[in-house]
């Protein structure tokens, strides 16, 4: 899934209050069409406290069309690691 990724778009900081700093990593479900398009992203695992910012993200992203034979759509997994102040998140995906 990440190789089809083009574009992620920023996550917002959780509005938790000063001092806030949360990270990990989650994976997210992503099913996409034959052109690209996100169908739906569910989390499989991720804090609760920013699961929802990411889901977002990753709905709004942008993918490449999938390979001419494709035409069914795709379904994968999508690992981002964060961490996460009450300023900022910075992510960067990871391979299964």
């Amino acid at each position: 899934m990440k190789s089809l990724l083009r574009r992620l778009d920023p996550l917002e900081p959780p509005a938790l209050g000063k001092n806030v700093r949360i990270s990990g990593r989650m994976e997210l479900e992503v099913n996409l069409n034959a052109a690209g398009k996100v169908l739906c992203v569910r989390a499989r695992s991720g804090n609760p406290l920013i699961i929802g910012s990411a889901i977002e993200a990753v709905s709004h992203s942008e993918f490449a069309a999938l390979p001419r034979g494709e035409s069914s759509g795709k379904c994968g997994i999508l690992i981002l690691r964060y961490r996460a102040t009450e300023h900022a998140v910075t992510i960067s995906v990871e391979e299964k």
